[in-house]
């Protein structure tokens, strides 16, 4: 892996330039919420004193067309730094990480992939940002920000938020294994079993021997020994681990990918026009980068280890992805 420093001198960072970019965005926001500001608060005045002849809908009506006016005048400075760290810092950082790496600040994990892991399978909104694709150690992997809303007419859920992995299996699954947070149980206790078992859009619920996990998390699949070979202890606690950090975790082995989500409400690679761009903020990115870069590794890993049974006979690719 390379090192932080090497990083550096592989994208051939200038920190001063972009130091003085953003510097120079700040400015000019400054001069144009000045000039937003009169030009917004001359319009509000005149909505004041047209309210003496019109009514107060007039100073309603100054109010709001003088706040568009000022936010229009003042432009998407905070925009333009995004576009501008994402394009000429976080692309040549993390595409200087590996060879192998592409990174697309515009798009996420494609719809089409995600429904493939089936980890949610009804929602309304569906928003992706910060692609990254490549090859680690010869393991194929992808992830990036998702964002998956349920709308309807009285309310809108969050079902998740946070980075999405899809990492090449080692091993070929047979069967469809979802591993997915426990709702039910959390908010029926032991009458959740039962509306489990009704969800007629799942496979099949497998209990498994942990009473921590099945509290925390409810397996579907089609096929009992398949799922059970995939979580084995290694496998649990991991699971485990994570989900004391993040809101909700999500994992499916279907054929040879292992799909995994954490919910935990996070932007990948965070751009703050009010912080100074420096070496520590680029070493932040760059330990973004290798914590990602390593819960993929450790899936692949995970799965690596483990035996899959089918007919009486062990399935083990080893290494037919390395």
């Amino acid at each position: 892996m390379k090192t932080f420093s090497e990083i550096l001198r592989a994208a051939s960072f200038n920190v001063q330039d972009f130091e003085s970019h953003r510097l120079q965005l700040l400015a000019e926001r400054k001069e144009k919420s000045k000039k937003g500001g009169i030009i917004g608060g001359g319009i509000a005045f005149l909505g004041l004193l047209i309210t003496f002849v019109g009514g107060p809908a007039f100073l309603i009506a100054g109010l709001i067309i003088g706040l568009i006016v000022f936010f229009v005048v003042r432009g998407n400075t905070r925009g333009k730094h995004a576009k501008y760290v994402k394009s000429e810092i976080l692309k040549k950082l993390i595409e200087s990480f590996s060879p192998d790496f592409f990174y697309d600040p515009y798009t996420g994990v494609s719809q089409d992939v995600f429904k493939k892991s089936q980890i949610i399978k009804g929602y309304s909104t569906f928003y992706g940002e910060d692609h990254v694709t490549g090859k680690y150690n010869s393991i194929q992997i992808e992830f990036s920000e998702l964002f998956i809303q349920q709308k309807n007419d009285k309310s809108t859920t969050t079902l998740f938020k946070g980075p999405f992995y899809v990492v090449q299996s080692p091993k070929t699954f047979a069967a469809k294994t979802n591993i997915l947070p426990d709702t039910a149980e959390k908010l029926f206790g032991g009458l959740g079993t039962i509306f489990q078992k009704m969800n007629m859009m799942r496979e099949k619920v497998i209990k498994i021997d942990d009473a921590a996990f099945e509290k925390e998390f409810v397996v579907y699949s089609n096929d009992e020994n398949e799922a059970k070979d995939i979580l084995t202890p290694n496998v649990i606690n991991y699971l485990m681990d994570k989900k004391k950090i993040n809101k909700n975790v999500f994992m499916s082995c279907i054929e040879d990918k292992i799909y995994f989500g954490l919910y935990n409400n996070a932007d990948l690679f965070p751009v703050d026009i009010n912080k100074s761009i420096d070496n520590i903020i680029l070493e932040q990115y760059y330990n973004e980068l290798v914590s990602h870069v390593k819960i993929a590794e450790e899936l692949h890993q995970l799965i690596k280890g483990v035996n899959i049974m089918q007919s009486g006979m062990t399935i083990d690719s080893g290494n037919r992805f390395n």
